[in-house]
């Protein structure tokens, strides 16, 4: 866990000082004689004993910012609360964790399958060329650079993999051309596998409408598309489905109770008056 501290210095301007990771287990468990279980009550515990532990004066606390777990969110046994029976003047606030929200909601893109499918082919190939120098070099060759993973925690780190996946695509296949003739028969049987799998259009569809989405910002399963059109289906089946998961997600997390915390900032003194 992480610890960071946001307050005004001396000169009213807003600071963020990053105090130290909390290795939750060592805090506390001694020998692990036991299953070491990390309650949210355990958690709001030694938030507050490190806190006390820095000397810091926790009665000027007025905010409390985590993500939205039920571990740490829970009213009877969630951390926050039990931070909050120290920290009596500390509120429940969300809006340091904007970016994490983020990713939680493009990750939801997932729960469409030809987005799924489609990165999970991402994946493959891009652990393909990894796990051989030889594969690696073959694509460096072709490419002049090597493929980044999928970043699982960062929405930017994961929107740069998908989009230098896309600009790439066509070195890519042209790399897994070249070794799909080779005498090594795993990685020529492989390369060609990929090579079916990436050209496919759902893929291709995929990988543009998950890098638009990454890039700019629950679905419902429609299994009866009534069109003849390639281009309909493709945007009935795909775009418009992620377009309404990612959509009704980034609303719950992004009510409008989550932007009444932004209202603080009208007492800083040098916003007073402005």
């Amino acid at each position: 866990m992480s610890l960071i501290v946001r307050y005004l210095d001396e000169h009213c301007n807003i600071r963020e000082d990053f105090l130290g990771f909390l290795d939750c287990h060592q805090e506390n468990y001694d020998g692990f004689t036991h299953e070491p279980i990390l309650t949210g009550e355990i958690l709001g515990e030694t938030v507050v004993a490190k806190l006390n532990k820095l000397g810091l004066p926790l009665d000027t606390c007025v905010g409390i910012g985590t993500d939205t777990c039920s571990v740490m969110l829970s009213d009877q046994k969630g951390a926050v609360s039990q931070i909050q029976k120290t920290l009596k003047a500390a509120i429940k606030t969300f809006n340091f964790l904007y970016n994490h929200s983020l990713n939680l909601s493009i990750s939801r893109s997932s729960n469409i399958q030809d987005i799924r499918n489609a990165v999970g082919t991402i994946k493959e190939s891009v652990a393909f060329f990894n796990a051989s120098s030889k594969r690696n070099s073959i694509l460096k060759f072709v490419n002049s650079e090597q493929l980044t993973s999928l970043c699982e925690t960062r929405w930017v780190g994961r929107h740069e993999s998908v989009l230098k996946f896309k600009l790439c695509f066509e070195n890519i296949i042209h790399a897994l051309e070249l070794i799909s003739h080779w005498k090594d028969n795993d990685s020529s049987t492989k390369a060609q596998l990929l090579i079916n799998s990436l050209l496919k259009t759902n893929f291709i569809i995929s990988l543009y409408t998950l890098s638009y989405f990454l890039m700019h910002g629950k679905g419902t399963y429609r299994p009866n598309i009534n069109t003849n059109k390639p281009l309909d289906y493709l945007k009935i089946s795909i775009f418009i489905p992620l377009l309404d998961d990612v959509i009704q997600d980034l609303q719950f997390r992004f009510n409008s109770d989550t932007f009444t915390t932004f209202e603080i900032n009208n007492l800083i003194p040098s916003y007073i008056g402005t």
